[in-house]
């Protein structure tokens, strides 16, 4: 009992600790730097778009919450026109929202992209794609195409995000030493992480999240990422498996060796370590619980 409370006690001060860390990274944040200005940006158009389609609902309580936004953006915009990074198309869409923005504000009308264009859906079977993915645990060593890898990557990136900040970045790993060091860090995968052709660290921007407010959807934005990742992996026959490594598992000794390992920001969350290869095993059906077991309406029920 005594060793199970000293454990809890040491449990509370390692997670005081990551957000004492996280606070004092956060308070030297490089406002010019470009990576942390494009989260901002995306962020505040994102938001302020989303206050022009719903004007019609509340416009006096979305003109009074987005002006600041509105201001930020701006702000925002004219760092990056003083830096003179280019104007890629998130820019262009921002200055769009910012113009239609201004507009409401002259004359008390809006006319929102959202939902302009509606339209026709295609559909896939998706589920059964989503009922066939299974983890991976045995690799060919076959090395994998640049195409299917960017293939991989390009699916990652098109998962939702909270505000649209866009924070993942996919560190590739595929030198076999590396492979070896990290996979000893992982845990669940320590035993096999290292057969993998190819391993994905899949890291998360903290500086555009209010700490510790939302320390916990910088790994929800990771794992939507992760979950594209691997749906597209199986879709392409790979075989891969999830390592559920996050920086605030308590496993400090093992994240500092591979943010050294592979020269990692302190800001940057490792949200997760996907292992990838040609499968070389085929794994067994493995039921799900029933509908009625994990669904109830209303009310919390068993």
């Amino acid at each position: 009992m005594i060793m199970q409370n000293i454990r809890s006690l040491l449990r509370i001060f390692l997670m005081l600790y990551i957000d004492i860390r996280d606070l004092i990274v956060h308070a030297g944040r490089h406002f010019s730097d470009k990576t942390y200005i494009g989260y901002c940006i995306r962020k505040q158009s994102h938001m302020l778009e989303k206050l022009l389609k719903n004007m019609q609902h509340n416009s006096e309580l979305s003109k009074l919450y987005g002006k600041d936004i509105y201001i930020d953006l701006i702000n925002n915009l004219s760092v990056w026109k003083i830096y003179k990074y280019e104007n890629e198309k998130f820019i262009l869409r921002a200055a769009k929202v910012v113009e239609e923005y201004k507009e409401y504000l002259e004359s008390g009308s809006s006319c929102p992209m959202v939902g302009k264009k509606i339209r026709k859906k295609k559909y896939i079977n998706l589920l059964s794609l989503i009922k066939e993915r299974r983890s991976i645990r045995n690799w060919s060593g076959e090395r994998l195409s640049s195409k299917h890898i960017n293939t991989i990557i390009e699916a990652a990136k098109w998962a939702p995000s909270s505000c649209n900040r866009q924070t993942s970045h996919f560190l590739i790993v595929d030198e076999e030493e590396l492979i070896k060091d990290i996979s000893i860090t992982v845990r669940g995968g320590r035993f096999f992480f290292d057969k993998a052709t190819i391993l994905i660290v899949v890291l998360n921007d903290s500086r555009p999240y209010l700490l510790p407010a939302e320390k916990y959807i910088i790994y929800q934005d990771g794992a939507a990422a992760i979950e594209n990742l691997l749906l597209m992996s199986h879709s392409l026959g790979l075989g891969a498996c999830w390592g559920a490594y996050t920086s605030d598992t308590g496993i400090i000794r093992s994240e500092r060796k591979v943010r050294s390992l592979l020269h990692i920001p302190i800001y940057f969350k490792i949200s997760g370590v996907i292992a990838l290869g040609l499968p070389n095993e085929k794994v067994c059906d493995i039921p799900r619980r029933e509908y009625h077991d994990i669904v109830s309406f209303n009310k919390f029920s068993y």
